[in-house]
């Protein structure tokens, strides 16, 4: 699941503030069941009232560095318990990968990417957690390029992207996919955001081509009086392919 769960350090609005949403999250989530939640723009407070709702999850979060304060997590990985983590990792998407807090000159503020590596049986997953910059494209093809160097370190044949991308699936994010031999799990959801009537996502699931690909969707917000988000979550159900026999 990708899941941009709304930030309410500039949208502390009323009607959505986190404290009138947070049962209708932890709803979607139970729901759903995903093992791997990819979340962007999860304040603290948010974060640790969902840990003692979702108490299968393990929480990898990254600091968010806003005027010197760590006071909000920028992208977070929640993962099913039993799962085994290998190792994590954080990314800046500014100009040093390794400086968390780097930016470049017209980002809206730094962005992050944080990574997993799992093991499922005997695959070994890259998971990586995104949002990229809201405001300007040349930002945005800036912090993919950076996602590509990241990207080059990883070793794993099995990788899964989830985020908030604040661009539907042409120019430099299809050319991003095709360079890096990912599939597009969500191709057929034609909005993830609520907030404009655009067509195509801009909230995205990427995955390895090695991948077998089953089903993909939006969740539904319809059946709850309070919106959970002003995105839709993306679920995808991904299997791995059958060994072969060497």
């Amino acid at each position: 699941m990708s899941f941009n769960l709304k930030n309410n350090k500039t949208l502390p609005f009323r009607k959505t503030h986190y404290s009138k949403r947070v049962k209708y999250i932890v709803d979607v989530i139970k729901e759903e069941n995903p093992d791997i939640v990819g979340c962007q723009e999860m304040s603290c407070s948010l974060r640790d009232l969902l840990k003692l709702n979702l108490k299968k999850y393990k929480f990898y979060a990254v600091p968010k560095i806003m005027k010197g304060k760590a006071d909000y997590i920028a992208n977070t990985i929640l993962i099913k318990k039993d799962i085994t983590v290998l190792e994590s990792e954080i990314y800046s998407l500014g100009k040093d990968i390794k400086c968390l807090g780097s930016k470049n000159l017209l980002a809206l503020q730094s962005r992050s990417c944080n990574k997993l590596v799992i093991k499922i049986n005997h695959y070994t997953i890259s998971i990586f957690n995104v949002h990229l910059d809201c405001l300007f494209q040349n930002t945005r093809n800036f912090q993919l390029k950076k996602l590509d160097e990241i990207l080059e370190l990883d070793q794993s044949d099995f990788k899964i992207i989830t985020g908030d991308f604040n661009m539907i699936m042409k120019g430099s994010l299809l050319e991003f996919v095709h360079h890096n031999h990912l599939y597009h799990m969500n191709h057929n959801i034609d909005k993830s955001f609520l907030m404009f009537k655009h067509t195509g996502a801009i909230d995205h699931i990427l995955v390895s081509s090695l991948f077998y690909k089953g089903t993909c969707y939006c969740g539904d917000f319809s059946k709850y009086d309070v919106k959970p988000s002003d995105h839709y979550p993306i679920i995808s159900t991904i299997l791995f392919p059958r060994c072969k026999k060497v």
